[in-house]
């Protein structure tokens, strides 16, 4: 990933300054070591390792921006096809208790489903600092 983000820039490096970067792997420390090296605002990615996540602590105008969902699986198999509510909810809390202690910011599109998710997403952003947005007018 550092080669081709390496390339990338060379592209156009003046641009680069100030701009925003996404990637389609997540994120490890080398990574945000480059990225890192000039300006940078934003970096979006399907994830981050702790180093990573530290990396850009230390930038005081860096944003980080992880955009995979929480697991929907535990450590273990499924045993089946489906979970009932209370176990999505149990594997929700666990995804949960990984997380860094940082603000999250939850970005939640209209899905069927569990009803009770919103209300567990709206929660995580309020307790974490972060936000809730779900930009649907008919939602819920």
């Amino acid at each position: 990933i550092i080669e081709a983000y390496k390339s990338a820039l060379a592209c156009d490096p003046t641009s680069a300054f100030g701009g925003i970067v996404a990637l389609n792997r997540p994120l490890d420390e080398e990574t945000a070591k480059v990225i890192t090296e000039i300006f940078t605002e934003v970096v979006i990615a399907p994830g981050a390792d702790a180093a990573a996540e530290a990396v850009f602590a230390k930038k005081k105008n860096l944003r980080l921006l992880i955009t995979d969902g929480l697991p929907t699986q535990g450590r273990t198999a499924p045993r089946k096809n489906t979970v009932t509510a209370r176990e999505r909810n149990d594997l929700f809390n666990e995804a949960v208790r990984t997380l860094p202690r940082a603000p999250v910011n939850v970005i939640l599109f209209p899905m069927e489903g569990d009803p009770a998710a919103a209300a567990l997403y709206w929660q995580l952003g309020l307790a974490s600092g972060g936000s809730f947005l779900s930009p649907s007018t008919d939602w819920p």
